[in-house]
């Protein structure tokens, strides 16, 4: 499933299901982390939730979703968002905002 449909469905509509942060750290963790962002990979920059504040999280992931595909020019992305309902992609997020830089609890994947 494409970005666009997951937001042309209105994932981000609080209408539906709770969001889970518990779960979305496991499909964060298995789909973004582990294969890519630990920092390992040269020219893939390190990311965990303390990487950004909630609102750029948040900026990221909806309002400027087209850098998000951009910074993923291979593809890399499409393989993850096919695997991806729109709720786990809310999921993903609110496990990140929830553990950002300035959340009561900051976390990194560790």
């Amino acid at each position: 499933m494409s970005l666009a449909t997951i937001l042309a469905f209105g994932a981000f509509d609080s209408s539906f299901a709770k969001d889970n942060a518990k779960k979305g750290k496991f499909l964060y963790k298995k789909n973004c982390r582990v294969a890519c962002h630990t920092g390992e990979t040269k020219g893939v920059k390190e990311l965990n939730p303390t990487s950004k504040t909630q609102k750029q999280w948040e900026r990221y992931f909806i309002e400027e979703n087209s850098k998000l595909l951009e910074e993923h020019p291979k593809g890399e992305l499409d393989e993850v968002l096919e695997k991806f309902e729109g709720q786990d992609y809310k999921d993903v997020l609110k496990y990140l905002k929830d553990h950002a830089a300035d959340s009561d609890q900051p976390q990194t994947c560790g």
